[in-house]
């Protein structure tokens, strides 16, 4: 992968712990940010991309909830809002880091934004995998409190998300 942007990143991974320690965010706070960017980089080093983009689509991936908690659109608002947190980068990388962060939910529910890049599909997985396992159980229970049942209409309750996730 290529790394152009070496300084840059650092300096938006502080924007953005900075600006994600402030917000009443729970589910989509910075252990999530991060949790996906620990996730997301090292399948990049793995893959013939950019890490830069996967770099900063992993760390932009949720800004769409930044000014908004509705769950509904925040890939769109996340996409949009990407080029005012890269500004000195091209166009073209600008681009593609939005693109990651519009198709971050791939096919789940509510959500037809097939990834398609390497770039997409490893910030795809990557989100996912924060989802799964030990910490994946606690960020389910933290979007069931911050969301409530909305989220997954056949949960009546918090407890039938958790007797859900012990099948």
């Amino acid at each position: 992968g290529q790394l152009a942007h070496g300084s840059e990143r650092g300096m938006l991974y502080e924007l953005l712990r900075k600006t994600y320690s402030t917000l009443p965010i729970i589910s989509h706070g910075w252990d999530h940010i991060h949790r996906c960017l620990i996730t997301a980089v090292p399948i990049a080093e793995t893959e013939a991309c950019s890490i830069d983009i996967v770099f900063a689509a992993a760390l932009l991936h949720d800004v769409g909830f930044i000014d908004n908690p509705d769950p509904v659109g925040h890939h769109e608002r996340g996409a949009a809002a990407c080029p005012s947190w890269l500004p000195d980068w091209s166009a073209g990388e600008r681009s593609a880091v939005a693109a990651c962060v519009y198709s971050h939910k791939g096919e789940a529910k509510g959500f037809r934004t097939t990834p398609t890049t390497i770039e997409q599909k490893i910030v795809c997985d990557a989100d996912l995998l924060e989802k799964v396992g030990y910490a994946g159980m606690f960020q389910r229970v933290k979007t069931f409190v911050e969301f409530g049942a909305g989220c997954w209409p056949e949960f009546a309750s918090l407890e039938h998300v958790l007797r859900h996730l012990a099948q």
